[in-house]
Formats: structure tokens, sequence, C-alpha cells
């Protein structure tokens, strides 16, 4: 065992030499604004690789791509490189600042700290290549960023802009966007279906004005998108993850949900009392998601039993994914790959039904529960 972790070690060292003798990339030594400090003097972007020390995907393109000569000599020349761990010191900060939902993030920015072009996930160096050059070409122009904060509203660009921070997972982004764009527009918003789309998938933020108004005007919308898709959307905005935790208090010495059963009642008795579309499936939905977070997994398999008896095809689907991210134990999670399979038997759609075969397998494979951001076909 010794020789082989000598031997390992051994390895990882000699990849990362490409870096140390100058022929892969080198890394900026220096803070998040002394890099757009140095990129400002020298007429440059920064590349900001954001990166965590767990991450196996960051790890291999350290030592495979970062260290080849080629990529070394493009990004020397054209970039301030900086190597940023996303968990740690100012990293914390800037996750926020930019939105880092995955690592590998790369990210590279103007001296202005704009972003001019980013990617999630490791990549080859041809494609990393690639992505340098598009940025090189591109950096005198203002990144989509720059262009919307200065009040560019061109409908084409901001239909791009939405569809770009959608592909990044960038859903704090994206809430802000659309809040913004509703403080500017209004109801008139949802007149482009890019932007309803944008909203259906990305806005999770009940107490938002925006979100209120599409609760408001859901038999509008109904009429226009669909009334399943409206009203699913807003059953997801008041059953949400992020939103069922927000009902609990926290443990300070563990920092763990503590259930409030009085926060939780008066919560549920609100959408009792707002006449609510779907106002029982969100209350089932509200049940099920905090006795989850509470533990108590039996009587939360046993509500989703009963609640989900006559259930279409989609909330089966969604009851699914939230049990991936909330339900402990083999037996409890076998059981919610069975309303996932469910889904599957019951649709025509083969993409659908792939998504559904996916979610089973993690599922089984996974042991849960895990509060991070993931889901295919909803973010919960």
């Amino acid at each position: 065992m010794k020789k082989t972790g000598i031997s390992l070690l051994a390895f990882f060292l000699c990849m990362g030499a490409g870096a140390q003798d100058g022929k892969g990339i080198v890394f900026f030594k220096g803070t998040f604004d002394e890099a757009l400090t140095e990129a400002g003097r020298t007429g440059k972007l920064v590349f900001m690789d954001c990166c965590a020390v767990w991450c196996g995907p960051c790890r291999g393109m350290e030592v495979s791509v970062f260290t080849q000569e080629e990529v070394g000599r493009f990004f020397n020349e054209h970039f301030v490189n900086l190597k940023m761990d996303m968990e740690k010191g100012e990293g914390v900060a800037l996750t926020k600042r930019y939105d880092v939902v995955a690592y590998p993030t790369l990210l590279f920015i103007n001296p202005k700290g704009f972003t001019v072009a980013a990617t999630k996930g490791a990549m080859k160096a041809d494609a990393f290549l690639e992505l340098g050059r598009k940025a090189v070409a591109d950096k005198d122009a203002m990144g989509a960023d720059e262009r919307f904060r200065n009040g560019d509203r061109d409908p084409e660009f901001l239909r791009e802009y939405v569809a770009g921070k959608g592909k990044m997972g960038a859903i704090n982004s994206m809430e802000s966007i659309l809040a913004k764009l509703y403080e500017e527009q209004g109801g008139r918003l949802f007149d482009d279906p890019a932007m309803w789309a944008a909203f259906r998938d990305y806005m999770y933020d009940l107490d938002a004005p925006v979100s209120q108004y599409v609760i408001g005007a859901h038999g509008a919308l109904a009429m226009r998108y669909g009334q399943d898709e409206v009203d699913a959307k807003i059953r997801y905005l008041y059953a949400n993850i992020k939103r069922l935790v927000s009902l609990f208090g926290h443990d300070p010495k563990t920092f763990r949900p503590v259930y409030d059963a009085g926060r939780i009642e008066a919560y549920r008795q609100a959408v009792v009392s707002a006449c609510l579309p779907g106002g029982p499936q969100i209350v089932r939905l509200v049940d099920f998601g905090c006795t989850a977070i509470a533990g108590r997994m039996e009587q939360a398999c046993v509500l989703a039993d009963e609640a989900l008896k006559d259930a279409d095809a989609d909330e089966l689907y969604y009851w699914g994914a939230l049990g991936e991210r909330l339900l402990r134990g083999e037996a409890f999670r076998e059981a919610a790959a069975g309303w996932v399979e469910r889904a599957a038997r019951i649709s025509a759609d083969a993409g659908f039904r792939r998504d559904c075969e996916l979610l089973a397998k993690d599922l089984r494979m996974g042991t849960g529960p895990s509060l991070k951001p993931s889901s295919r076909r909803v973010k919960l």
C-alpha cells in the first residue's frame, strides 16, 4: 500500500510539473481584486478556475489540461490566470457574486469585474483552448452581464441572456434578472414565452413581487401557457425545498433544522386561506416535505402514498425528485423510485421516461437526504 501511495504521489507531482516548469498555465499569486488590477494594467482578461479541494474533475483539469504546453502558452499570453477555492476565504463571497453552482466553473472576467465568457464542467484541452480564444475575441465587447447592467433590453439579447444563465444553472442570477425585468415591465414581461419559461424553471422566491403577480394572474397566464403548467409552477413556489426549510428553526449547535409545528401549521392555513389553484396538493406537498425534513421518513412515505393515488406523471416525478433530495433509508428511497417508475409507465414522452429512469437510479444508488441543488427536470 505504501508503494502504491508513493507511486500515485509521484504521478500527480509529475503531472503538475508542467505549470511549475513554465510549460503549463502559470497562476497569479494574489487576491481577486489584485488580479483585476493586473488585468487592467496589462489589457487582459482574468481567467478564474472556480474549484474545490474535493472536486475530482477540477483535479483532472489541473493535471491533464492546465499542464499542457499549448494551453499554457495561450493562457499565459492572454489572461491573468487565477485559481480560486470557492469554499474558502474570498472564494465564498465570489461564489455568491458569480452565482457558481458547480465545479469546475470556468470564468473569463474583464477588469471591471463583468463576465465575458463562462462555462461549467470539465473540458478537454481542445475545447478549453477554443473557449479561451472566443473569450479573447470578445474581450473588448461588453459581456452579457455588463450589457444588462447598462440597460440593454433588446428582446433577442434578453432571450439569449436568460438562456445562458439557465445553461449555467445560475438560479440566483436568474431570480435577480426576472425581478429587475418585472420591476421595469410589469406583467408585460410574460408576453414573451422565453421569459415565462425562465420564470417557470428558475424562480422559486415566493415573496418576490414577480411571483406574487403570477399567483394573482394565474387565470390569464393559464389561458396562454396552459392550466397544468401554471398551476404546477404555483404549487412549486409554495412547496420547494428552500421554502420548506425556511419554516423550520435551526439548532445553533448542530445547524440542523428543528421542527416548528406552529410555524408550519400557520403556513398550511395561509395556503388554505389563499384559495390557490391546486391548494390541497400544495398542502400535501408541504406536509410531506416538512415531515421528511424532520426525519420522519416512514410517516412521510405514508403521506406520499395517500397523496399520489391518482397523480399524473408530472406530479409523480416531482414527488420522486423531492424524495431524492429528502428521504433517507433504502426502503423509503425505493418507495420514491416506485413513484417515478409509475410516472414513466403513464407517459408517452421518451425523454421524460429517460429522466424517470435516471432519477429512479439516483434514488436507488444514493443514501440521501441531500439539500444540494440537483434535478434534471425540476429545480427544487
